[in-house]
């Protein structure tokens, strides 16, 4: 279920190309009004397609979410999975974060794991060999916030490699630009810049599986 409604994405994109309302209503040459009540939830085809335009947002995309159209059915790959932590704060404690993880048939220790809260052995989806051994993982923090990283300490003796955005340096992680890519065998995580949510917000898309699959953090929600 997507909670953002179009008014969030817009903000979230406004944020991140550092617009505010009367930067926006400038570069369309519409009065900062119209804009203020678009921004507000007064929706308008027309408008939207210019924002779009502007933001490099896909306007069908946005105006179905606007209109609350079933958005198409989304197919994942076998080899994903995704964990689901409560993280209760103040005025809201049914808060909850996501952490994906992705792995090939047989190759665990090549695990790609997105963000680190929650128990890093499910997150792996394997259990600990006779040995004792824990499989180790490549990690990508989508951002810093403190829900997408509670767990990172626990988690870090258990990285091969841990990245995030050079805006949003964190503890021993490689600072990554957008644009970077890396590879695991077949697969290959690149990584593309998406602030607004976060100064450092990193989107990572995931290629090489059944189907690309783009891990977006907060930016959407």
């Amino acid at each position: 279920m997507l909670e953002d409604d179009y008014t969030d994405v817009l903000n979230k994109s406004m944020a991140g190309a550092s617009f505010d309302p009367t930067t926006l209503a400038e570069r369309l040459q519409v009065p900062r009004s119209i804009v203020k009540t678009f921004l507000e939830g007064d929706f308008c085809e027309e408008l939207s397609s210019r924002v779009c335009a502007l933001l490099g947002l896909n306007s069908p995309c946005l105006s179905r979410l606007a209109l609350g159209l079933t958005p198409p059915a989304i197919l994942l790959p076998k080899g994903l999975r995704r964990q689901t932590t409560p993280f209760p704060v103040s005025g809201y404690t049914e808060m909850t974060v996501n952490t994906y993880s992705f792995a090939l048939a047989g190759q665990h220790n090549a695990s790609i794991l997105i963000d680190a809260t929650g128990s890093f052995q499910e997150a792996v989806c394997v259990e600990q060999g006779e040995s004792g051994d824990v499989p180790r993982a490549n990690l990508f923090l989508t951002h810093t916030h403190a829900d997408h990283v509670a767990d990172f300490d626990r988690w870090a003796p258990f990285l091969t490699s841990a990245h995030v955005s050079r805006h949003e340096p964190f503890a021993y992680c490689a600072e990554i630009e957008d644009g970077d890519y890396f590879e695991f065998g077949p697969l290959r995580v690149q990584a593309i810049a998406t602030p607004g949510h976060s100064v450092g917000g990193m989107t990572y898309l995931l290629l090489g599986a059944e189907t690309p699959v783009a891990f977006v953090g907060d930016a959407i929600f």
